[in-house]
């Protein structure tokens, strides 16, 4: 599990996975006949839009509150990679104050 972070509600955050060979060599894409998943327990906290190598994607800080992602990799029968699935905790919170409304309600006898 990845250390837990802390957005801000203005910002964003990109995430990947590294997906090596047995020699050890990162693969630039996915491999054939793997996938890699990206989910949000929340995402009306944090959205997940991956990118087009599979292997990245840009989180967004939707709403307040904490959302898990999810980051799976797998051969096409199912078996899980060394480290896979991972998560990582996504904390967002408001961003600094920048103004002031008053709300007044209606009269109503005491």
């Amino acid at each position: 599990m990845a250390s837990p972070v802390t957005l801000v509600s203005d910002q964003k955050l990109a995430i990947g996975v590294t997906i090596l060979d047995k020699g050890g060599e990162p693969f630039a894409s996915v491999p054939a006949d793997h996938t890699v998943t990206f989910a949000s327990s929340d995402p009306s906290i944090v959205g997940v839009a991956v990118r087009p190598d599979g292997l990245n994607a840009d989180l967004s800080s939707d709403g307040i509150g904490v959302a898990t992602i999810t980051v799976s990799a797998q051969k096409s029968d199912g078996t899980h990679l060394a480290g896979s699935p991972d998560t990582l905790e996504v904390t967002v919170i408001h961003a600094e104050p920048g103004a002031m409304n008053l709300t007044v309600g209606a009269p109503e006898p005491e």
